[in-house]
């Protein structure tokens, strides 16, 4: 969620409108709700039908296809991956590779378009290993949680941003403007006070987190409770950390 809400303007930059965005945003959330309820649903069935909490997808279809080898579950189990592949596919590619190539892309736009930053995002992606992050349901949950810690401060710099330091007003030929004499050069092309906002937000999680992933590390009580909460506290510690300035667009 926390990630479709930051990529989500890769699209909305391209509506008419501003209210033109709001729709598919406030019906889009909803189904992802609904798969995660029925996801908790089918892992509690799986305990009671197989004895064991089956989380992954892909032990799930190997249980039912071991339990009953028959002709009908074979093909249902067949369509029930297809299903689930082309999920994937779709998932990376709308949210994944879009958001890597594009800014991938604003990075380095003389030499690189949004199509080869896509391509590099893959590539990049495959290199990391990422089927590891699958290997147990503790590390997956783990890696989930790290989307709230590093992701959610991003959501309340830019609110702040937007709201406070701009008071909802951009000038959008300096977005374009790649010297000190746009407003939005700051210093060489970094805004450092972002930068200082999101390490403020993050770094009072960062304990909770290590210890998620190796229980080996031990911190107090409060600070995991602190990390349990980074959903919502890095959202509020990103949000006011981040000090107005005075290059603000004028009246």
């Amino acid at each position: 969620m926390i990630s479709g809400a930051l990529s989500t303007c890769d699209y909305t930059r391209f509506a008419k409108c501003p209210a033109s965005a709001l729709c598919p945003q406030a019906v889009g959330f909803a189904p992802a709700w609904v798969s995660n309820v029925l996801g908790i649903l089918t892992v509690a069935a799986t305990q009671q039908r197989y004895g064991d909490r089956l989380w992954s997808v892909a032990q799930l279809l190997t249980a039912m296809q071991s339990t009953n080898p028959a002709t009908e579950t074979r093909v249902a189990v067949f369509f029930a991956a297809f299903g689930f592949f082309l999920s994937q596919v779709s998932l990376n590619v709308m949210g994944n590779t879009v958001s890597g190539g594009t800014d991938i892309a604003s990075l380095l736009p003389k030499y690189i378009n949004i199509r080869r930053g896509q391509l590099l995002t893959v590539f990049l992606g495959l290199a990391i290993n990422p089927w590891y992050l699958l290997s147990g349901a503790t590390i997956f949950v783990s890696v989930m949680s790290a989307y709230a810690v590093f992701l959610q401060p991003f959501i309340g710099i830019l609110l702040a941003h937007y709201f406070v330091v701009q008071k909802r007003r951009i000038k959008v030929s300096d977005l374009y403007t790649l010297d000190s004499q746009g407003i939005y050069w700051y210093t060489c092309g970094v805004n450092w006070r972002s930068v200082l906002a999101w390490v403020a937000a993050v770094a009072p999680h960062i304990p909770g987190f290590l210890m998620t992933v190796n229980p080996s590390i031990k911190v107090s009580t409060g600070v995991l409770q602190l990390y349990y909460l980074s959903s919502m506290t890095g959202f509020l510690i990103g949000q006011n950390s981040l000090p107005p300035h005075a290059k603000v667009i004028s009246n």
